[in-house]
């Protein structure tokens, strides 16, 4: 009975000693270059920026510089001329017609440019008046004005012919402009410097269409008794820019004999 015990138990030993052996086993390889580990290899890339400063130079390039000299120039509205002839007048001396299609006729008037010649009883330019140039902030024109002198009376009425010439050589940002208007001294006396915008109310009309060559003209019309004194008026010429009016010219005549 305790020969089969041992026999049991050595049995029993066997078993579980095959079974160590069985998980103990080094299991190898049958190749060991599978067992070497994998290289993979990375290419890096590096890109470098170069920062360069690039100093463009000018280049020359020769010019011819022409020096021009402008001299002044003037635009005449009419050349001033001392003489006893005048223009007086704009009239229609006759038509020139058009004959239309519907048989109807289309009249365009001819006008005509009258002269006289007169006594001339004065003539003047910029130098035999007085200069009043514009108060800056206050006023926006230049003016000169005369005061004729003259003895006797004129039973006729008086003929002005009169222009100015311009230098274009003068830049003005505004077309330059001169007026001539006449006025009772008295008027003008009291309104020139204490009530200047009244003056445009008193100014003597009589100013006639410009000729065709350009000859501004005005009449003063003879008062209700007959009688101009020429001494009870004055000539008022004002501009808009008085450094570009070269000159300007007044021409006075009348029937009226001169004594």
């Amino acid at each position: 009975m305790k020969y089969i015990k041992n026999k049991i138990l050595m049995l029993f030993v066997a078993i579980l000693l095959a079974g160590s052996i069985s998980c103990s086993q080094t299991v190898v390889p049958s190749s060991t270059e599978s067992l070497k580990p994998s290289t993979i290899t990375i290419t890096t890339t590096k890109t470098e920026y170069i920062t360069q400063t690039l100093t463009v130079l000018p280049t020359s390039v020769p010019t011819t510089t022409t020096t021009t000299s402008i001299e002044p120039t003037t635009t005449p509205t009419q050349t001033p001329t001392y003489n006893n002839t005048f223009y007086t007048a704009k009239i229609i001396s006759g038509y020139d017609k058009t004959y239309r299609p519907d048989g109807t006729i289309q009249q365009t008037p001819i006008y005509k440019d009258l002269f006289f010649d007169l006594n001339i009883i004065g003539y003047y330019t910029s130098k035999d008046a007085i200069y009043v140039p514009r108060i800056p902030t206050f006023t926006t024109h230049d003016d000169w004005f005369i005061r004729p002198q003259y003895s006797g009376s004129f039973l006729k009425s008086w003929i002005f012919n009169w222009g100015y010439t311009v230098d274009t050589s003068i830049k003005s940002s505004d077309p330059v402009e001169l007026t001539f208007t006449i006025y009772n001294k008295e008027i003008f006396d009291n309104d020139y410097y204490l009530k200047p915008a009244d003056l445009i109310f008193h100014d003597l009309k009589g100013d006639v269409e410009p000729s065709t060559s350009g000859i501004l003209s005005k009449r003063l019309v003879y008062e209700d008794t007959h009688i101009i004194y020429p001494k009870e008026y004055v000539f008022l010429i004002r501009t808009n820019n008085a450094a570009a009016i070269s000159d300007w010219w007044i021409k006075v005549g009348t029937e009226s004999p001169i004594k």
